[in-house]
Parts: structure tokens; sequence; C-alpha cells
């Protein structure tokens, strides 16, 4: 599903460049870099990318810093001080989406048709399929379309014209949950509350923290 860019489930897992990794010294330079950006993929402040990429070549292979050490100490504290403002923002965000969630939650699951599970989980049935459902480890094929509680899309595959594939076991619990209820040709509207999806850290630019999201979801086969 990865190919296809299912964002809200694992962060974008696309590969912008074939790289051969022919033996172990390849693979340690490659899972090295995984590590990095890893890290790196939690800062919330952006930075030039193709400068680091350079740099970390450069500075590798003994290369003079362009920074003096007074330079250095002096980015790394802006540095820091925006994370911290970025936290302060993203905390104060997060407050206001709890409240919004709790509040949209308890509204929604007092409308018809609204199924409620012990985890939070709230679905809808709008088409009932047949025979058996997944388990935690089937992979499955799903047509989806995501949204924010204001209606924002963030993915679809159905906007992209393609299914998406996936082991039960590999995406947001929400997911887990909901999928092992349903049926092939079954289609449930999923109401998942923060703490089943991406809770108080969000995912990348795409879902705020403390987010519920809603997914209209349809299994089309158990694959």
């Amino acid at each position: 599903m990865a190919a296809v860019g299912y964002y809200f489930l694992t962060l974008d897992k696309r590969t912008i460049m074939a790289i051969k990794l022919d033996n172990e010294m390849d693979r340690i330079g490659y899972a090295l870099a995984m590590n990095v950006i890893s890290s790196l993929s939690q800062v919330p402040v952006k930075f030039n990318t193709a400068i680091f990429s350079k740099a970390i070549t450069e500075l590798f292979e003994g290369a003079e810093p362009a920074l003096s050490a007074d330079e250095y100490q002096q980015t790394m504290r802006e540095f820091q001080s925006k994370i911290n403002q970025n936290d302060q923002a993203t905390a104060e965000a997060g407050k206001e989406n709890a409240a919004e969630e709790k509040k949209f939650m308890d509204e929604n699951k007092k409308k018809d048709g609204i199924k409620v599970c012990a985890s939070g989980l709230q679905y809808e049935i709008i088409t009932e399929g047949s025979g058996e459902s997944p388990a935690e480890t089937d992979q499955v094929r799903v047509h989806y379309e995501g949204t924010l509680l204001d209606g924002k899309v963030f993915d679809s595959s159905r906007r992209r014209g393609e299914p998406a594939e996936f082991a039960l076991n590999q995406v947001i619990p929400g997911w887990t949950e909901a999928l092992k209820l349903m049926k092939p040709g079954s289609r449930h509207r999923l109401f998942i509350p923060s703490a089943l999806a991406y809770g108080e850290r969000g995912a990348g630019n795409m879902i705020p923290p403390h987010s519920a999201l809603i997914f209209d979801v349809e299994l089309l086969a158990i694959i």
C-alpha cells in the first residue's frame, strides 16, 4: 500500500530513488541513514535538506566546517528556541483539538445507526458484505477516503483510482479493529478517536495532534 500513498497508516514510504545495496557496507550505510532520518522526521522546524545532505558528506570526509564554533552555538540556540515555540503552539492546538474531538464523539454516538465499541471506535454500516471477516494477520484490499472533522480530505485511494493493500497488523489500531468487524463487500464509515490513531503527536503536516479521523472504507477482498 506504500506505493499508492497511505499516509495515514504508516506515513509515506515512497522510494524517491532506487538504491542498490550490494553488500554489508551498503546496508549499514543505508541503515544508519534510516536511523538519522527517523530522528529528524520528528523535528518540527524546517531546514534545507540539500545543505544537510551535502554537509554530512563533506564533514564525514574531514572538510573544514563552514560555521565557526560561535556560529554553531548561536544557530543551535536559535534552533532550540524555534522548537520550544513550536512545542508550545502544538500543545495549545492539541488542547483545542482534544476538546473538539470529545464533543464530536459524544454527539456522534447518539445518532441513529452509530455503533460504539468499548475502545471508543464508532462506526456506521453503509453496506453489509458477506463471508468471513479478516483476521489481524490477513492482507486486505480496500478503497477508502479519510477526512478530518472539518471535512478536509487528507488521504484517498478513491481519488488516486487505485485500491490499497496492507496487513491488518500494520496499520493504526482503529483500522485494525474496524476491519476485523467487516466482511468482503462491506462499506463502513469509521469515526476513529485520536487514541486509536495518532494521539497527541499527530502525523506530519496533514493530521494535527489529538485529531479524530473519519474514514469511508470499503473492504474489497481478503488477499
